[in-house]
């Protein structure tokens, strides 16, 4: 099995940032696991960051948020929708999906992970090296971990089960960067 970290490619490709500051003040886009539907009444106006950038298939909405529009609407929404809020972000031109992936997996080994700590408080700042525990990976395209709230991770559990990593590579679907974090 092989776990990867999420980043969305912000250097090579467009981003969208949303138009109204109160968005970030609301914390709408602080997608930590739980729901934001409630709070998400009506469509987002976003607007272009990065506008001599390639238009990519999957977008950064604010703060690396995934905002999945057009083929990676049609192919990854019907999957995720089971998990995941897709809330709804509009922009001149086009119109996507934020991907608010709910819940929190306890599937991190914290013991075996190796951590940077602080050295006058001991506080656990961030994860160096990653350990999971196998059997606790859930069997998702996308998952989140309590220690790393705003992090997006995916497995592939290396069994023919589909993952977001081969779909991606599939369809080319462009804007995503999946850097390995661990591998048991």
């Amino acid at each position: 099995m092989k776990i990867y970290k999420i980043e969305l490619e912000v250097d090579r490709f467009k981003s969208l940032l949303p138009q109204d500051d109160s968005v970030n003040d609301r914390r709408l886009l602080a997608l930590d696991g739980s729901s934001k539907k409630a709070e998400w009444t009506t469509p987002i106006a976003a607007e272009f960051d990065n506008d001599k950038a390639l238009v990519p298939q999957i977008f950064s909405f604010g703060a690396g948020n995934l905002l999945i529009w057009s083929e990676s609407r049609k192919l990854l929404g019907p999957r995720l929708e089971a998990y995941c809020e897709l809330l709804p972000v509009f922009w001149g031109g086009g119109d996507g999906a934020l991907v608010n992936v709910l819940g929190l997996s306890p599937c991190l080994d914290e013991k075996e992970s190796t951590w940077l700590v602080h050295q006058g408080s001991g506080k656990r700042l961030f994860i160096e090296q990653y350990s999971f525990i196998k059997e606790a990976v859930p069997r998702r395209l996308l998952f989140k971990i309590e220690a790393q709230p705003f992090g997006i991770f995916c497995a592939d559990h290396e069994d023919g089960s589909e993952n977001l990593l081969g779909l991606v590579r599939e369809h080319r679907l462009f804007g995503l960067a999946f850097k390995q974090v661990w591998q048991g």
